[in-house]
C-alpha cells in the first residue's frame, strides 16, 4: 500500500493496482461514514468490488514471498 501511495503521490508509473486501492479506500470510508458500517464490515463489502489485496497477492506470488 505504501508503494501504491509513492507511487500516486509521485505522480510516476501509476499502476491500474494504485487505482483501485484508492477506490476501494474511498468505498470503505463511504460505507463507514455514511452507513456507520464497522470497517471488517465496510471491507468485506468493498473487496467484492475494489479487491486490491488480490494485486497485493498477486505481487507476492511473483516474488515468491507466498
Amino acid at each position: 500500500m505504501a508503494v501504491s501511495w509513492q507511487r500516486l503521490i509521485e505522480g510516476k508509473n501509476i499502476q491500474e493496482m494504485d487505482i483501485i486501492m484508492l477506490r476501494h479506500e474511498l468505498m470503505e470510508y463511504e460505507f463507514m461514514i455514511g452507513q456507520g458500517l464497522s470497517y471488517s464490515e465496510a471491507h468485506a463489502i468493498t473487496e467484492k468490488k475494489y479487491n486490491y489485496s488480490q494485486y497485493v497477492k498477486a505481487l507476492d506470488r511473483k516474488a515468491g514471498l507466498e
